[in-house]
């Protein structure tokens, strides 16, 4: 799906020209996405001025425009499946969003709220997850099967060296920064790992299948809180997440999870490492954002502080990376 995206892009884009394109196009999904929340908004009767929450935050141009991550394209997706009332539906939308970027399989559980709830007949529950799960597997398997072929393996492209490059293997822990406050760097993993299992229990226990964004926003927000990525694009999702949650009964402000993962990001590794010590993290350094050509936000005491563009686009040639 996003190099489908990509090669959209680059057969409307005039010739000779790479990074106004890539730029229009991340601005394109962004306002659909914007209008996407308006529409669920306004089909459940809420005030559609609570999308808003979604345009205060930086995330939202900085990763979708100025970094033109595809990303965006996944979130657009997600606000859609979630916003349809058709299982089926739902579920090839959510198929697509997850074939973007794999960060969407974690809205799975808030697609499927309430499905084991103690009323639900065994009948019922057995529809319903297969109407939505098996339609988003076969929207992902058609996908990448005409790519096999010809890629084999390489088709995961570089998730296989994610991990490890990522700092989640076992003897390599450079993430979990919250958990490895309390626990062993050993036992990190596993516990994220359980933390978020069971937070997708509730959602499908207890969830209201009325609101599954709901069940989304806990289960996405658990993970990314809880694995701490460096990449502050992951949280795109989030943002919007949280536009479709807020109603009238509160005045959410703009979630600050982009921005302290953008603090993780422009730290390397080491931020997470020495948070404990309150050791403040530098800042990107042109030699790696010289190639993604990207704009940081830290924060420091719950305010927001302009990070700067450095550098150019490298012999990559390539915008809107990372997993």
């Amino acid at each position: 799906m996003a190099e489908g995206w990509f090669l959209l892009v680059h057969a409307v884009s005039p010739a000779g020209r790479r990074h106004k394109p890539l730029h229009l196009a991340g601005a394109v999904l962004a306002v659909a996405t914007a209008v996407a929340l308006l529409l669920v908004q306004r089909r459940r009767c809420r005030d559609t001025r609570r999308v808003a929450l979604r345009a205060w935050c930086p995330a939202a141009p900085f990763a979708a425009v100025n970094d033109a991550h595809v990303d965006t394209l996944g979130v657009l997706l997600t606000v859609a499946a979630l916003g349809t009332a058709a299982e089926a539906r739902r579920g090839a939308l959510l198929g697509a969003a997850i074939a973007v970027k794999l960060l969407p399989v974690l809205t799975l559980p808030g697609a499927l709220s309430g499905v084991l709830a103690p009323g639900v007949t065994s009948r019922a529950r057995l529809r319903e997850t297969a109407s939505v799960l098996l339609t988003a597997v076969g929207v992902v398997a058609l996908t990448y099967l005409p790519c096999l072929p010809a890629s084999g393996s390489a088709v995961l492209g570089h998730l296989p060296g994610y991990l490890q490059e990522e700092g989640y293997e076992s003897g390599s822990v450079d993430r979990f920064a919250l958990l490895r406050l309390v626990l062993p760097d050993a036992w990190a993993g596993p516990a994220a790992v359980a933390l978020v299992a069971l937070s997708a229990w509730y959602v499908l226990r207890c969830g209201d299948p009325e609101r599954p964004w709901d069940g989304s926003l806990l289960v996405t927000g658990t993970a990314l809180l809880l694995t701490s990525p460096g990449y502050y694009w992951y949280a795109l999702l989030v943002v919007a997440l949280v536009a479709m949650v807020a109603d009238g009964s509160g005045s959410p402000s703009p979630p600050r999870a982009p921005c302290s993962m953008s603090r993780t990001h422009c730290g390397g590794g080491r931020a997470s490492r020495h948070l404990r010590t309150g050791w403040p993290p530098r800042r990107c350094s042109p030699a790696y954002s010289s190639g993604r050509g990207r704009v940081a936000a830290e924060t420091r005491g719950g305010r927001v502080r302009e990070g700067r563009r450095v550098g150019h686009m490298g012999p990559r040639g390539v915008i809107g990376g990372g997993v």
